[in-house]
């Protein structure tokens, strides 16, 4: 298992810290378990930096013996005028080579978006080869993500692919937002499951 902790300077630095942690931290790298890019939006150049376009992109885990594949999509978000900043994600099956969307692949579940801030804001990350996980400090607030397998109540025939894409909400949020839609992963709403506010999508 990987972890790693710091402060990041704002959203782009936080997606940036994602990025390089998922793909070369070194626990992850020495038990072979680190996230590989699958995809990426044609326009994309890493690092990447405030307003820049193609920040999609799609990271496959090697599973806990190397051999699974499991696709995450991602993207940053920014909207300066509605003071909106985030990461979306979305679970994938597999990779459409000519998608121009991170969530546009092989069964993609639906994208769950995690505020964050463009301001500093301390981070925790956790991941091994199968999943990870984000958790954020913005003010008072904590905001997460799980993304990737976990281990479900029933038979590999009854639940095939196990994976979770998981955020805060369906839909962007500012971080403060103190509507009940405006949920977590591990204790998810959802009044409506044709609207899916719960954060979660498996």
């Amino acid at each position: 298992m990987a972890y790693a902790s710091g402060t990041a300077t704002d959203h782009v630095d936080l997606y940036n810290k994602l990025f390089d942690f998922l793909t070369s931290n070194a626990d992850l790298v020495n038990a072979g378990e680190e996230w590989s890019v699958a995809w990426e939006h044609p326009d994309a150049s890493y690092p990447y930096s405030a307003g820049q376009a193609g920040s999609d992109t799609v990271l496959r885990g090697p599973g806990a013996a190397g051999a699974d594949e499991i696709y995450v999509g991602m993207r940053l978000d920014a909207d300066a005028a509605n003071d909106l900043f985030g990461m979306w994600f979305a679970g994938a099956q597999g990779v459409v080579a000519s998608s121009v969307d991170y969530s546009d692949h092989v069964n993609s579940a639906r994208p769950m978006h995690m505020p964050l801030f463009d301001q500093a804001m301390p981070y925790w990350f956790v991941a091994n080869g199968r999943r990870f996980i984000v958790v954020v400090k913005i003010s008072t607030t904590f905001a997460a993500c799980y993304n990737g397998l976990f281990l479900p109540y029933a038979t590999p025939t009854e639940y095939p692919y196990p994976m979770i894409s998981s955020g805060c909400s369906g839909t962007a949020r500012r971080w403060s937002d103190e509507n009940a839609a405006h949920s977590h992963f591990c204790m998810p709403w959802n009044s409506d499951p044709s609207n899916n506010y719960s954060g979660i999508t498996a």
